[in-house]
């Protein structure tokens, strides 16, 4: 999971008739450590709705970094968070009851110009991976590219022809 939204956003989270909702008052980052200031907070939005936590240092994302617990969690107790999902983002166990989890939902929160930065941040996302779609080979490369091995190996020595 990677949020890409730069600035405050809401994370709205179901399964079953669990709804959640995080709320960060900053960028999401992925560490080991739990983050987050005061601002945070946890909802309940069904089946009824509370204000679980709100306070610093009570979010959680890891998905790479071994030997910590991957997932997202929140809370302010790291041995027993409210809210843990796996590192496979099946599940949601909210309060220590699971429930599947169907959807999570990314808002990204903030004035006109934190949106003009986030569409210019996507404008060259789409650039980039459209310019990273054409690879250029020379014959040189081609000789000893990867691909050419693997239509050898089904039979298909001549790249030029469309028979085989």
């Amino acid at each position: 999971m990677r949020i890409r939204i730069r600035g405050p956003t809401i994370v709205l989270i179901s399964g079953g008739e669990l709804v959640v909702a995080l709320c960060a008052a900053q960028e999401w980052r992925e560490t080991h450590q739990y983050w987050g200031g005061a601002d945070c907070a946890l909802l309940q939005i069904q089946p009824t709705f509370s204000v679980v936590e709100k306070g610093p240092k009570m979010l959680y994302l890891n998905t790479a970094i071994r030997g910590y617990p991957k997932g997202l969690r929140a809370g302010s107790d790291p041995r027993k968070p409210l809210l843990v999902i796996p590192e496979d983002f099946d599940s949601v166990t909210f309060k220590g009851v699971p429930y599947p989890l169907e959807a999570i939902e990314v808002w990204g929160c903030g004035d006109q110009s934190s949106r003009e930065v986030q569409l210019e941040i996507k404008k060259w996302q789409v650039k980039e991976a459209e310019r990273q779609r054409c690879v250029k080979l020379s014959a040189a490369d081609w000789m000893e590219h990867p691909d050419r091995y693997l239509l050898e190996l089904a039979g298909r020595p001549q790249y030029n022809n469309s028979a085989s």
